[in-house]
């Protein structure tokens, strides 16, 4: 995937990482005790809130092989008085509820886990809903530690970078607490390696451009 109009999109994923801690990289905090997992704001679904076409056009301006600044501004620039879509393909971090990218003042990251969470129909399940906790949830509390774990990493290039590779060695150690929750056959993301798991979830992870709009479509079109 590429960048989104030079703001940093994050890669993500279940994680399968294949080396221990520490990885090498002078970057990688290995001693986490001091990460406790956040409450993951609620994912947000505006139903129709974005056309296929202009769905289409986003991932096109923003994560196909040629996007560029010039790509992802005109589509931002066409997109401010068309209606409802921008606003709900960016959400603050600081937002009560998270749509499908969670930006700050100079990166976003892909809501990963409240796709899950839409996919899974856990939304209602989500602690922040007052749920007993959800797939997301747990999902959050990785991505916080491995974030927590590889904060000061060079984060380009996108998928295969310092961060990438410190991201993939703290799950496997010092936030393999969090790891096994996910794996858990009982727990709530047991669906999600069953074949009862539904075939769009698979876009929650994916790093495939051509899974985007599945992405997309779960927070802002028709839904999961």
């Amino acid at each position: 995937m590429g960048s989104c109009g030079g703001v940093r999109v994050d890669e993500g994923g279940l994680p399968e990482p294949p080396s221990g801690c520490p990885s090498g990289l002078a970057c990688e905090q290995c001693d986490v005790s001091g990460y406790a997992p956040s409450t993951m704001p609620a994912a947000r679904s505006q139903p129709n809130a974005c056309s296929s076409q202009e769905i289409d056009a986003f991932v096109a301006a923003c994560f196909g092989a040629t996007t560029t600044q010039t790509t992802y501004n005109a589509w931002q620039t066409k997109e401010a008085d068309a209606g409802a879509c921008l606003g709900c393909v960016f959400t603050l971090q600081t937002s009560k509820a998270w749509g499908p990218l969670v930006c700050t003042s100079t990166s976003c990251l892909l809501n990963r886990a409240g796709c899950v969470d839409l996919f899974l129909g856990q939304v209602s399940q989500e602690t922040s809903s007052g749920g007993s906790g959800s797939c997301g949830d747990l999902l959050g509390a990785i991505y916080g530690c491995q974030d927590y774990a590889c904060n000061t990493c060079d984060t380009t290039p996108p998928g295969s970078s310092d961060y990438d590779t410190c991201a993939q060695a703290a799950a496997t150690n010092e936030c393999k607490s969090y790891v096994g929750p996910v794996d858990s056959a009982t727990g709530p993301c047991a669906m999600l390696t069953t074949d009862a798991s539904p075939p769009g979830a698979t876009s929650c992870f994916s790093e495939q451009d051509t899974d985007m709009p599945a992405f997309m479509n779960a927070f802002c079109g028709t839904g999961p």
